[in-house]
């Protein structure tokens, strides 16, 4: 997933990306402590389809998480259509949970 972790890295390095887009309804959390993630405070976990191929990532998903996997097909699109794609896969999810 190395080339993952680049593209993650290129994008927030982008100083040509000074338009808005969803990315501003992110949260930053910077401390020095530790933040676990658990069964306690984790409920789903959204990532690609690809993701969910890697047996070590179910793992900490279903088994050490807890957490039910919403997995979302990854086509080249925009950011925005990525974005909207996830916030479909959390509103099913709420209302499924009666969160919503």
């Amino acid at each position: 997933m190395d080339h993952e972790i680049l593209a993650l890295r290129d994008l927030a390095g982008d100083a040509s990306l000074t338009g808005i887009d969803d990315r501003r309804f992110c949260i930053e959390i910077q401390t020095e402590d530790e933040i676990h993630l658990t069964s306690s405070n984790v409920q789903a976990v959204i990532l690609p389809y690809d993701y969910f191929d890697d047996a070590l990532v179910v793992q900490f998903v279903e088994t050490y998480l807890e957490a039910t996997p919403l997995p979302y097909e990854c086509f080249s699109l925009t950011s925005a259509e990525h974005t909207a794609i996830i916030y479909s896969k959390v509103l099913e999810f709420l209302r499924q949970e009666g969160g919503l």
